[in-house]
């Protein structure tokens, strides 16, 4: 089996499944009805922490818990595998893998990300954006990505623009793409895949990781 081919299943109950060949990890996401600005911020944050619980217990079982760490990384109760959650005004999703650190970020295109552009990103990816037919949806690719590795880290005070670089891009053939998390000690290889719930979000997740010593 191809290594990190993932197949989509059949959509169920409102909920996209995607599943690792290997038949043990599994990406799912939900589109929902879009929310009002006006609702306050506390509000949000509790009606998001539901949605994402029921989704997560839709597909893996009511028997299935979580806690977050120090750093607010979430992990299964029972530290037996790897989990990650994201939001945003008209999705929800969730990874997890039993094995493979997980990463996942959803958003709906944000225009005002080029005024921190020259901030997160590394001169590679500022090079790579500067030759972009599309720039805004390669920016939101960019911050999806960052974002995907730094929460498969799951640990503070990671720099973007230096530490969590995209090194190459997918393409129409294939939505795996490649990216690295450069730490003191280690260096994270990720493959990240891309979808397109809609043509107006981006939904980035870590696939696969390989840990080596820094050259």
């Amino acid at each position: 089996v191809e290594k990190n081919r993932m197949e989509k299943m059949a959509q169920q109950d409102g909920v996209f499944y995607y599943e690792n060949a290997d038949g043990q990890g599994i990406v799912a996401y939900e589109n929902l009805l879009p929310r009002t600005d006006k609702i306050p911020v506390a509000t949000q944050k509790l009606l998001d922490k539901a949605d994402l619980n029921r989704l997560v217990k839709q597909v893996l079982g009511n028997q299935f818990e979580w806690e977050s760490d120090e750093f607010g990384k979430p992990w299964p109760s029972d530290r037996n595998g790897h989990i990650s959650f994201s939001h945003s005004r008209s999705h929800v999703a969730f990874s997890f893998h039993p094995k493979t650190y997980q990463g996942i970020d959803v958003e709906e295109i944000r225009p005002q990300l080029h005024l921190v552009a020259n901030r997160i990103l590394h001169p590679n990816e500022l090079e790579m954006l500067h030759h972009a037919e599309n720039k805004q949806d390669l920016l939101q690719l960019f911050w999806g990505t960052k974002e995907a590795m730094y929460k498969a880290y799951g640990k503070r005070q990671l720099e973007f623009a230096s530490q969590l670089i995209t090194l190459t891009l997918p393409t129409l053939e294939s939505p795996l793409f490649t990216g690295q998390i450069i730490l003191s000690d280690a260096v994270w290889n990720v493959t990240l895949r891309v979808i397109r719930p809609d043509q107006e979000s981006f939904l980035v997740f870590v696939q696969d990781v390989d840990i080596t010593s820094p050259k």
